[in-house]
């Protein structure tokens, strides 16, 4: 029984700590709870800004950034148009020249 009590108020000794005032449990969870509140804000001010919130920020983001990928691949297709026309008109200046080369 004796080394029963020895344990139990080695327990208690270690426990002390544990609930001091200043860095015991109760002091860990105002800590915790002062980050929470700190952390919960600053992902707020993150999220909002202004009238936006960061969703719809992100959904015109993704919007712009389709828009641009579309109308750059219209300007690489009017471009391929612009060359294919380009080398045609190469081709009939070429055949022109070797009509004319031929008849004079």
């Amino acid at each position: 029984m004796s080394q029963f009590k020895e344990e139990l108020a080695k327990s208690q000794a270690r426990l002390v700590p544990l609930q001091a005032p200043g860095y015991g449990i109760e002091a860990l969870i105002r800590e915790v709870i002062a980050g929470h509140e700190i952390l919960i804000k600053t992902l707020g001010e993150i999220e909002i800004k202004g009238d936006e919130n960061l969703n719809s920020r992100v959904e015109a983001l993704t919007t712009n950034k389709v828009e641009i990928d579309e109308r750059i691949a219209r300007i690489f297709e009017d471009f391929q148009k612009l060359d294919s026309m380009r080398k045609t008109i190469g081709e009939m200046f070429t055949s022109i020249r070797g009509t004319l080369n031929r008849i004079g």
